[in-house]
C-alpha cells in the first residue's frame, strides 16, 4: 500500500515518544516506512507494563476525525497486576489506540477486554517522560496491546517462528479475529522481567524512533544472562532477539 507523506506524517502525530512505532524516518528524501515493534523491544522501552480489563470508554477517534490536535479518546484500565513500571493496581487512564490507514485494532474498545498492555508516555525535547497526558499502547501497529485468551498472553510475535502465529478467537462468541502466538501468563511476565533485569535501553533523544537508535546496556553477568535464557522459551527468543540488536550496533 502507498501512503502519501503527508496523510503519514500526519498519523504519525499520533505517536510520539517510545511508542513511536513508524520506523527509522531516514532523510527527508527517503520514502516513509512502518516497522512493527518486536517483543523485546516492546519489553524493554515501555514505561509500564500492566495486566488489566478495560472499563468505561471514551468514542473512538479515526485518523480523518479532524484534527490530530484535538485529545485522543481514552478508557479505564483496571489494573490487576503490575510487570513492570511505576503504578499501583487500580483506576489508570490510558489513550485509545487510534486506527489509521495502515494498522486498527482487532475490534474496538469495550469494556471487559483482557489484555496485558505495554505502554508508553509521551516524551520532552530532552527524551524525558512526559506524565502529564495519560499513557497509550505502544506501536504504530498496537503491538504494545496483547490480548489475554484465558491465561494466554496473545502477543504479535514479530520476529518469532511463523508457524506459531495463528488466529485467535475473541469475543463472547468467537467473534474477533487475533494473528499471533499465545505464550502462558507466568512465562510471558516472567520472561519480561527478567529481560529488564538483565538489558536497560538508554534512549537517543535526538534520533525518530528512539528504540531502535537507543543504546543497549546489559546488566547482569553471563552466567545469570544465560539462565534467562534458559529459563523458558519465551525468555530465550527475547533474549536471543535483544542479543541481535546489540550486535548491530
Amino acid at each position: 500500500m502507498r501512503i502519501s507523506a503527508p496523510l503519514l506524517a500526519l498519523a504519525l502525530a499520533a505517536w510520539t515518544g517510545p511508542g513511536a512505532a513508524p520506523g527509522a524516518l531516514g532523510a527527508p528524501s527517503s520514502p516513509p516506512s512502518y516497522f512493527p515493534m518486536a517483543p523485546f523491544e516492546l519489553a524493554l522501552a515501555a514505561d509500564l507494563v500492566v495486566i488489566g480489563t478495560v472499563g468505561e470508554c471514551g468514542a473512538p477517534r479515526h485518523e480523518f476525525d479532524p484534527p490530530f490536535t484535538q485529545p485522543a479518546a481514552t478508557f479505564v484500565l483496571r489494573v490487576e497486576e503490575v510487570v513492570a513500571g511505576d503504578v499501583e493496581p487500580g483506576d489508570l487512564v490510558v489513550r485509545q489506540f487510534q486506527d489509521w490507514t495502515c494498522a486498527s485494532r482487532y475490534t474496538r474498545y469495550r469494556e471487559g477486554q483482557r489484555a496485558l498492555f505495554h505502554l508508553a508516555y509521551d516524551r520532552t525535547p530532552e527524551g524525558e517522560v512526559d506524565a502529564s497526558t495519560p499513557p497509550r499502547p505502544m506501536g504504530a501497529g498496537n503491538e504494545g496491546e496483547c490480548p489475554l485468551l484465558g491465561d494466554l498472553v496473545l502477543t504479535r510475535g514479530q520476529g518469532w517462528p511463523r508457524e506459531e502465529r495463528v488466529v485467535h478467537r475473541l469475543g463472547q462468541h468467537g467473534q474477533y479475529g487475533f494473528l499471533g502466538v499465545a505464550v502462558p501468563r507466568s512465562e510471558f511476565v516472567a520472561a519480561v522481567r527478567g529481560l529488564r533485569r538483565a538489558y536497560r535501553l538508554r534512549p537517543n533523544p535526538d534520533a525518530p524512533y528512539w528504540v531502535r537508535r537507543g543504546t543497549l546496556e546489559q546488566r547482569v553477568g553471563d552466567e545469570e544472562l544465560e539462565r534467562l535464557r534458559n529459563s523458558s522459551t519465551t525468555a530465550g527468543r527475547l533474549v536471543a532477539a535483544t542479543e541481535k540488536r546489540a550486535r548491530r550496533r
